[in-house]
């Protein structure tokens, strides 16, 4: 009863924060002297309104009969980081007095966070928590992460006939496209759009066909976002519808 009450209180809180993307920062144990939450926190915003991604930080209280790592990744599904459609979310989740913390990437994030990366990223901070300074371990992993995406054009919108083969097709450019989906495969489907056919590449959390043409099966038209993965050539990585 008491592991069902903490999860529907979690539910709640996280729905209202999804409402709020002034909030990006949430301390729990009140570990953070409060001009260090509000510089961390108006520093968050400010990624999010300006370079259109958002990273948020929750530092969490003690967590009992629970799966940290199994209920860090819940959490990060619950607040869901990152704008609508592109899932370019960061979530840093830490239980200081348990001594774990966790990185959850949104399956946009992936082209620019692989796995080994974030785990690198990481153990830069460990030091700072070690001595228990939390602060400059937050912002260090702030002005990490947004280095990652210093050449991530997550504020621009291209079309495909606009841009191809031109000198503006650059790497971590974003496009909106609509048109009909002509196939689906084991990591990729390819849509057509006028006259021309493209593939389009997924990241492994996208890569069972079967849920995908579940999520496109009505639809004759579609419309989503990607993200060009090459240096001055098209290669297209699916973000989200």
């Amino acid at each position: 009863m008491k592991q069902l009450l903490i999860l529907i209180l979690l539910t709640v809180s996280c729905s209202s924060i999804r409402e709020k993307k002034n909030v990006n920062l949430i301390d729990q144990l009140e570990i953070l002297q409060k001009n260090e939450f509000t510089q961390i926190n108006d520093t968050l915003t400010s990624i999010y309104n300006d370079k259109n991604y958002q990273i948020f930080v929750y530092i969490s209280k003690p967590i009992e009969n629970l799966n940290i790592k199994e209920h860090s990744l819940k959490l990060a599904g619950q607040i869901g980081p990152g704008r609508q459609h592109l899932n370019n979310g960061v979530f840093l989740f830490l239980s200081p007095e348990q001594r774990s913390g966790y990185i959850r990437v949104g399956t946009g994030m992936e082209w620019v966070l692989s796995d080994q990366l974030s785990d690198s990223i990481f153990k830069q901070l460990t030091p700072f928590f070690k001595n228990s300074n939390y602060s400059g371990g937050i912002n260090k992993f702030i002005h990490l992460i947004d280095s990652c995406n210093n050449n991530v054009e997550w504020n621009s919108r291209y079309e495909l006939p606009e841009v191809e083969n031109s000198f503006r097709l650059n790497k971590s450019a974003i496009f909106n496209i609509s048109g009909e989906i002509t196939g689906i495969y084991e990591n990729s489907f390819t849509v057509k759009v006028g006259e021309n056919e493209y593939p389009v590449y997924l990241q492994k959390h996208f890569n069972e066909g079967e849920k995908l043409k579940m999520s496109i099966a009505k639809r004759d038209q579609v419309s989503f976002y990607c993200m060009n993965l090459e240096k001055k050539k098209l290669k297209l990585g699916f973000l989200g519808f």
